[in-house]
């Protein structure tokens, strides 16, 4: 977790440099599609599509582990109640004294 939040950070302060550096205006043509806009903007918006787009696609394992871990804990939560049951010391049985 920690590893993945400092490479995020390498990653966005690249981006802030690389945007700060390139301010020049630039043309993105893609068939009948034309946009003019500054290298910073295209690289920021290159980067939240990104993001986006791997959001989207880890959504549904993120999903299912949340349904697994879900399942598993609710397992476990009854097993500990079987388990405190029979641990569970049963009433002395009274006899009677013999005569």
């Amino acid at each position: 977790m920690v590893l993945s939040l400092i490479v995020t950070f390498v990653l966005l302060m690249g981006l802030v440099i690389a945007g700060i550096q390139n301010t020049a205006s630039f043309e993105v043509r893609f068939l009948a599609w034309s946009l003019q806009m500054s290298l910073t903007g295209i690289i920021f918006y290159a980067s939240v599509l990104g993001g986006a787009i791997v959001a989207v696609l880890t959504l549904p394992r993120m999903v299912r582990l949340m349904w697994k871990s879900r399942s598993q804990r609710r397992e476990t939560r009854d097993i500990r109640q079987r388990l405190e049951s029979f641990e569970r010391p049963s009433p002395p049985v009274e006899t009677s004294p013999e005569e």
